[in-house]
């Protein structure tokens, strides 16, 4: 469920396991992606979806917050 102190929620994603929620902060106003995986948010927020995705698959295998899984994925395919 989207936590509604974080934003204007704009739009929300589901694929399978994952449910990624598009918002507007409420602080800059940029727009910023957070997630759950099942009905378990990860309480975290990105700048862009592909990073939202691919922590919420690392999150989900590996089940670690400080897992270094996604920031090698993200140099390795060139996402900042």
């Amino acid at each position: 469920m989207f936590a509604k102190w974080l934003g204007t929620l704009v739009k929300t994603h589901k694929m399978g396991d994952y449910t990624i929620y598009e918002y507007l902060d409420s602080t800059d106003k940029q727009t910023r992606y957070t997630g759950q995986i099942g009905n378990i948010s990860v309480n975290e927020s990105w700048r862009n979806m592909d990073n939202c995705l691919l922590c919420l698959i690392a999150r989900k295998y590996e089940g670690e917050y400080n897992s270094q899984a996604v920031h090698y994925i993200c140099k390795m395919l060139g996402i900042k």
